[in-house]
């Protein structure tokens, strides 16, 4: 069926406006927002219950902030800490801010936390001595505790367990090693440089992350008045968050609109119609309505790198305009379909584009799920506005002209000559193709998601300050350790405790803080009151009763255990309590570990724990390392992918052209993504995600001009359009190559080499005889 131009308006505009009605509802039930943390970068989506709770954990891990307030005179540090606790207290968006522990566990509320558990408990030490039944080991224990000059330790639990295997369960702290001390009123202090600094930490809401939220708190701490004498110090999530934000924001409003105003002014120069320049505004501005109407659609939140690739879309969607406007300038505005003959052409472009895209929603990457939705649905408005729109705009502007521009036909003579030596043109590209393949072979992949991103000096000195003056290194490695119940998740954590130990006397860890060394279970209560009570039995406590002259062997046997619930109401047990989640009726315990000197050990120890239940429930999770897998196979499942879009279009083209044009075609844009990465290794010195992913964009656009030209030859109107099309999108992707963001630069500058290469070698295709059927389709 033919419709006339006024119905596609007609119908153009009916489903533009469902479109609309469809974004207002999102926008005002769902609206999206935009996340600046550039570490979350994988998708959401969880696949099993420890994926889960360790994005949990890594949440509770984005809304901590630090603040250091440094004085020489301590009381001058903490005036200044607490005029701006009280400050930052008031922003909206901030949990809570503390300067000092107001529940500090000291050695009266720690024995408080035991109360009437106190023949239960032993340290490692004293449970060895016991099962060696060494007498003289307990004995050098005991003698030591009571000689511990000015400490109430043994005469505070002497009455409750005269053994002192209770003050030495309680002989150590329960703070990890740094060099954080606690004033006597509760401050976290740190001396470094003659400074006293005191330690403020601020925990922001759920959702901070937010660009607007980050930004709204850094600017309202920004704003608090600050002492010219007091040193401050600080780092944390949202401080990168607003750089990334404030900086993405600058790129895409310079680097968008220079790359707007080069697309509109090529058109200005090419078609000499103001109207064709007013027309490709208003189609750019309907793809960016529809990206951000798939947006909303499938996503409630959207990472920032996306509303920067965003930019690319100009470059995609104006090569609609250049072929349409192409065709218009040589029909009369008379004519009932204008754009016929170039209606497959736009189509096939829009499926082998759409198709490159929509690969990348395979990859576990959100990012490149967001720029797939944004991208498709962006080409998909900009499609419907050229087969329907266009046609109308045609009768009522008309923008036919007597001559096209000679300059074309120059460029079109040009490009014939070069290609035209056939035996010189496939020598160069043959010896590209191999000097290319050859270069790769030594290919230095990198996956560290660390070189996406850059920060500032400021930033990265602050975090680095933070580091040598707390002495105790962020390390991102962690046990994560699952039980089906509380006792099965202490009983599974005390299994690991001798593994643990090892690594700290081979000094692999400086220290280790675990539950269980401070809650044993059940079973381990028990055990430890049998071990008491038969040693008790056995006079192994003679030695010291004779010394102290008291009965040391007054054990009783345990008729109540100390379980969790009731543990981590106590003072100390409060300070656990963070490392204690529950999750889907599991339970789950985090071990820490800080100064860690070799996180290979670390790693090998703790995954190679033999054919035991340890390993069944429990995960060594490194952070880094866990990324940097997951981006290896990422970039395998990239090129997987980019071997199965080529496959397709190889398919395609077989059927449509023959398989001899097909080859040519699909192969083209392999050759020049595969030459595009080789230099970008040159250039980078190494290869990572985003120099992959660049190849999904070379292989839809190098298809797009093997497409027009296998339709429509190698004549100057398609010389017009493919080379507008190239300059469009060199434009883009050259702009690009200038983004402070390496993972943004990358992509860049790999897509602009690719597209240039395909652009020179693209009507190599027509070069190529076509199948008997496609003659007869064209004679027709």
């Amino acid at each position: 069926m033919n419709l006339t131009s006024i119905n596609k308006l007609y119908l153009w505009g009916a489903q533009c406006l469902i479109f609309i009605v469809v974004l207002l509802f999102l926008v005002i039930n769902k609206p999206v927002s935009i996340n600046a943390n550039l570490t979350s970068l994988f998708s959401e989506s969880i696949h099993n219950n420890w994926q889960a709770i360790q994005q949990k954990i890594n949440s509770q891990a984005n809304t901590t902030q630090i603040y250091l307030i440094g004085h020489s005179n301590l009381e001058q540090a903490k005036q200044a800490s607490n005029a701006f606790i009280e400050q930052a207290k008031a922003i909206a968006d901030i949990g809570s801010v503390t300067g000092k522990l107001s529940n500090i566990p000291n050695q009266s509320t720690m024995i408080q936390s035991y109360k009437g558990f106190e023949q239960q408990v032993l340290s490692p030490q004293f449970r060895t001595a016991l099962e060696n039944k060494d007498l003289n080991k307990i004995f050098k224990i005991e003698f030591e505790l009571i000689n511990q000059i000015g400490d109430q330790l043994v005469a505070q639990t002497l009455e409750k367990n005269p053994t002192l295997s209770f003050a030495d369960f309680l002989n150590r702290s329960p703070f990890p090693q740094n060099k954080i001390n606690i004033s006597n009123d509760g401050y976290l202090t740190v001396t470094h440089n003659h400074l006293i600094y005191i330690l403020v930490t601020i925990n922001t809401k759920e959702g901070a992350l937010n660009v607007n939220k980050a930004k709204a708190i850094v600017s309202a701490l920004n704003d608090i008045p600050l002492n010219p004498e007091v040193e401050y110090i600080r780092t944390g999530g949202i401080f990168y968050s607003d750089e990334a934000s404030s900086s993405a924001q600058s790129e895409m409003q310079v680097l968008g609109g220079l790359s707007l105003i080069a697309t509109l002014f090529l058109i200005f120069i090419s078609y000499r119609r103001v109207s064709v320049v007013i027309a490709t505004l208003f189609l750019i501005s309907v793809s960016i309505l529809y990206g951000f109407i798939g947006l909303n659609i499938f996503f409630d939140e959207v990472n920032l790198l996306t509303m920067v690739f965003a930019i690319t879309l100009i470059g995609i969607a104006v090569d609609y305009s250049f072929h349409s406007f192409t065709e218009l300038q040589n029909i009369s505005p008379e004519q009932g379909s204008p754009l016929t003959k170039i209606r497959m052409s736009l189509v096939l472009s829009f499926a082998t584009t759409t198709l490159g895209y929509l690969l990348l929603l395979i990859v576990p990457f959100v990012i490149f799920k967001q720029i797939a939705v944004f991208t498709v649905f962006g080409l998909l408005g900009a499609l419907l506005t050229v087969l329907l729109v266009f046609p109308y705009l045609h009768k009522k502007l008309n923008f036919s002209r007597e001559k096209p521009a000679a300059f074309y036909h120059k460029v079109n003579q040009f490009h014939q000559k070069l290609l035209n030596k056939n035996k010189a043109s496939i020598i160069v590209f043959g010896a590209l193709a191999l000097l290319c393949i050859a270069s790769l072979v030594n290919i230095n992949f990198l996956d560290n998601p660390k070189t996406f991103y850059s920060v500032s000096d400021h930033l990265a000195d602050n975090e680095e300050k933070v580091k040598n003056i707390l002495g105790q290194k962020f390390d991102n490695q962690y046990l994560l350790i699952k039980g089906d119940s509380p006792q099965a998740l202490l009983e599974n954590e005390e299994q690991i405790l001798p593994v643990l130990n090892r690594l700290q006397a081979n000094n692999i860890v400086g220290s280790y803080q675990a539950i269980s060394q401070w809650l044993p279970s059940v079973q381990q209560q028990k055990v430890d009151n049998a071990l008491l009570v038969n040693a008790a039995k056995n006079q192994y406590f003679n030695q010291f009763s004779l010394l102290l002259g008291l009965n040391a062997n007054k054990v009783q046997s345990a008729q109540h255990y100390l379980t969790p619930s009731i543990w981590f109401e106590t003072q100390l047990g409060k300070t656990f309590k963070h490392k204690w989640l529950e999750d889907d009726d599991s339970y789950y315990s985090i071990v820490r570990f800080s100064n860690i000197t070799d996180v290979k050990a670390l790693s090998d120890a703790l995954t190679s724990l033999g054919d035991n239940e340890i390993t069944k429930h429990s995960v060594f999770v490194d952070t880094l390392a866990d990324t940097e897998r997951e981006l290896s196979l990422f970039r395998e499942v990239l090129l997987l992918v980019f071997a199965v879009a080529f496959a397709t279009a190889f398919v395609v083209f077989s059927f449509r052209y023959g398989w001899r044009r097909a080859c040519v075609g699909a192969l083209v844009p392999v050759i020049a993504f595969t030459v595009a990465l080789a230099l970008s290794q040159l250039v980078q010195g190494y290869v990572n995600l985003f120099n992959v992913a660049a190849g999904l964009v070379i292989l839809a656009l190098g298809l797009d001009y093997s497409v027009f030209y296998a339709e429509h030859d190698f004549s100057a109107s398609i010389t017009q359009t493919t080379l507008m099309s190239a300059l469009s999108s060199i434009f883009v992707f050259a702009m690009l190559g200038f983004s402070s963001t390496p993972a943004i630069s990358n992509f860049g500058q790999t897509v602009f080499i690719g597209i240039v290469i395909t652009f020179l070698f693209a009507p190599i295709i027509t070069k190529v005889p076509a199948n008997r059927l496609r003659k007869i389709r064209k004679n027709d």
